[in-house]
């Protein structure tokens, strides 16, 4: 202990707060249907609760700005977001078909996406809609080319809405596995005895170039802003997207510690120097990465909002808690209740994934919307 250490009052309020601006959702969906034109269906991926940041909310801000096709991984999950939808939106599920599902599918309105020939057979004859998914490439969910000249024959006499594939390297422009896949995507609409509307992008197959559009993209990744960028037409057509997602919380408590002090679980951090340290009300069971301990960093602002301060996080992130440095921060935007930003648009899901070393999917997925520790505000 020493004469300059700070007092460790507690806060009042420890809640941490998501915000969630559907209005930058709009503007990417609208952003990529711009570019992509109107032969293109644009359509918006809404698997795992719209990648956490809540499915109702994300599809009826997208049907109000002209959305009218929706994904997801599960009929439960189709279901749910039927319930803000009107029954003229198409909504595909793609992670399998049961013979129990037939009924809620009818009941409900939904479009399977059909991964085998032995789903295929499951709905002959039933009258349902139908997506069919050919694998080419990718060795997950999907026809085979061994199954396909059953499942052509079967086609004829269906209602078939797309035949869809998904590319493996889309992230990855110039990998030659992109156009592989195109060419047997191509091969294999060509078995079909009739012409088939086809869609085999997702948001980085939209930004490869105008011959992976076909007639529907899936677009998940831009919409949320994990793809940022992109280009079409040898850069004639650009576009950005917006960040999404905010995480904020507030500091616990703040105290000054002493050269050679050791902080937090495992002791893996000891202060090669006196230091101010701040605890926050946020930890991984609220989503955060453990492995950004030691690596990633928290931002407060000043009154203005115009200067972030960085504080980069030390110890071992906690299962509720996490210390950051504030040594270099002014002393009045760090006390006790005083808002730590986690995540905005100066460090967004991008930058957490590579301070995490993982996919800004993961990172995005593992903050969720409905869990009872955020205060949830929608823009």
């Amino acid at each position: 202990m020493f004469e300059e250490e700070f007092e460790c009052n507690l806060a009042c309020d420890a809640g941490a707060g998501m915000t969630i601006d559907i209005s930058a959702v709009q503007h990417n969906y609208l952003s990529m249907k711009k570019m992509l034109g109107r032969d293109v269906v644009v359509s918006a991926v809404l698997k795992s609760d719209a990648y956490g940041l809540g499915a109702q909310k994300i599809a009826a801000g997208l049907r109000s700005v002209g959305c009218h096709h929706f994904w997801v991984a599960y009929i439960q999950e189709a279901i749910e977001i039927r319930a803000v939808l009107t029954k003229d939106i198409e909504i595909y599920f793609l992670q399998g078909v049961q013979k129990s599902d037939i009924a809620l599918m009818k009941k409900h309105k939904i479009i399977p996406v059909v991964n085998s020939l032995c789903e295929m057979q499951a709905l002959k004859g039933q009258g349902v809609p139908m997506v069919l998914n050919v694998d080419t490439g990718f060795s997950r969910l999907g026809i085979r080319e061994c199954e396909m000249p059953e499942v052509v024959e079967i086609a004829m006499h269906e209602n078939v809405k797309y035949v869809m594939s998904h590319l493996s390297c889309s992230d990855d422009k110039n990998s030659c596995f992109n156009q592989y896949e195109k060419e047997k995507f191509d091969v294999l609409l060509s078995m079909f005895k009739q012409k088939m509307k086809a869609g085999i992008s997702a948001s980085g197959g939209a930004l490869l170039d105008k011959s992976f559009h076909y007639d529907i993209v899936r677009i998940g990744a831009f919409l949320y802003g994990i793809e940022q960028n992109g280009e079409v037409d040898n850069g004639k057509m650009a576009i950005h997207s917006k960040n999404v997602l905010s995480i904020q919380t507030v500091v616990l408590q703040k105290y000054e510690i002493a050269p050679e002090t050791k902080v937090g679980y495992g002791v893996t951090f000891v202060a090669p120097k006196k230091m101010k340290i701040a605890v926050l009300s946020i930890g991984y069971a609220d989503g955060l990465k453990r492995c950004l301990s030691g690596r990633g960093a928290v931002f407060f602002y000043d009154g203005s909002h115009q200067t972030a301060h960085r504080a980069d996080i030390v110890g071992n992130i906690s299962m509720d808690s996490m210390t950051v440095d504030v040594s270099d921060i002014p002393d009045d935007l760090t006390n006790v209740g005083s808002v730590a930003y986690i995540l905005d648009k100066r460090y967004t899901i991008n930058n957490m994934a590579q301070d995490a070393n993982t996919i800004a999917y993961e990172v995005l997925t593992g903050f969720k919307a409905k869990s009872t520790r955020f205060e949830i505000k929608y823009i």
